[in-house]
């Protein structure tokens, strides 16, 4: 017999926000006052002592492209058989993301082999022509249906497939500046030609809860434009997650648990895709690996990355998005 179960209807009483404050106050023995408290965040002053009166109750989870949140790996590339191999062994522990910075010649064949990247999302970053001219071909002549999830970027530019714009934005110590011009030259691209989709790579600093809110407040910021400019809901956003590589700790402990805390702020941030740095040469100590387990566990046995926005409600969070979405949409227009 099948056993149906319910969720109880808890109504929660309304909390007196004064008294809540004088016992707060009472439990510091007046050492702190509440004003002690608030914090300021880039000219944005948060409240942790909000009531959901306050923040309002419309807490809609915000929608990514993908169903669940995408697992892969950040690697550069500079020899294409030994990095061939490297990337096989992350695809077989679950990698569905590639984004492969080019740094020598390499035959794209050779890189690619046994690989199946109708299968996955892969973003190329070079700034040498001939290698884009290379894989172009070879992406020309091996994905018969011209995947739009397969991406060239010479020189900061994508080249391939046409009318796909990427951008690469460093939210690792400051958000309302890179909000602002990122935001202002898609808007400008956009009126230029409309793509079929914009992609936001994303370098996150060690700030959790600001990267959570400032993710969120970016995928508001987006429908706003995209709705300001006359294409709401015609353009899709792909928001892709990095660590910031300066920001790690030289200790490599210290630097997987700083890793997984800004992988765990991506994840909880809405993002559509997260990368792992693989290669010794990005930090002086090889944890690539431990890196991408940590996050596959966050994944796979935490199943965050299949709820959409899970800290929607989240008072502190809400307020935070709020505040980034209307600093910088302010600021825009």
């Amino acid at each position: 017999m099948d056993v149906q179960y319910e969720i109880p209807n808890i109504n929660f009483p309304e909390a007196d926000k004064d008294a809540w404050l004088q016992k707060i106050i009472l439990d510091m023995k007046g050492k702190k006052l509440p004003q002690d408290f608030m914090s300021e965040v880039e000219g944005m002053v948060i409240d942790p002592f909000q009531t959901i009166r306050e923040v309002g109750e419309n807490f809609l989870p915000l929608d990514r492209l993908f169903d669940e949140t995408k697992t892969g790996i950040f690697i550069d590339i500079t020899n294409d058989a030994e990095d061939n191999k490297t990337i096989l062994s992350y695809l077989e522990k679950g990698a569905s993301t590639l984004y492969l910075d080019i740094k020598k010649s390499v035959q794209p064949a050779v890189l690619f082999e046994n690989i199946h990247l109708e299968y996955l999302f892969v973003c190329i970053k070079t700034e040498d022509k001939t290698m884009s001219d290379a894989f172009q071909k070879y992406f020309d002549t091996s994905l018969e249906d011209k995947s739009l999830q397969t991406y060239i970027i010479l020189n900061d530019k994508c080249v391939y497939p046409s009318k796909t714009e990427v951008y690469a934005v460093d939210i690792s110590t400051s958000v309302i500046n890179p909000f602002t011009q990122i935001l202002e030259k898609a808007g400008s691209d956009i009126k230029k030609e409309r793509p079929l989709r914009c992609i936001f790579l994303f370098e996150a600093g060690k700030n959790f809860l600001l990267t959570v809110a400032s993710l969120r407040a970016f995928r508001i910021l987006w429908e706003n434009l995209v709705s300001e400019l006359g294409f709401e809901g015609d353009i899709p956003l792909v928001v892709g997650v990095l660590p910031k590589v300066e920001v790690l700790s030289d200790e490599p402990n210290q630097a997987l648990i700083e890793w997984t805390y800004m992988a765990l702020s991506g994840i909880l941030g809405n993002t559509d895709m997260i990368f792992s740095l693989v290669h010794a040469g990005y930090t002086g100590h090889n944890y690539g690996k431990t890196a991408f387990l940590a996050q596959q566990i966050l994944l796979e046995e935490g199943k965050i990355g299949q709820v959409k926005d899970p800290l929607a409600g989240s008072l502190f969070v809400e307020q935070a998005t709020q505040k980034i979405a209307i600093k910088v949409w302010d600021t825009i227009i």
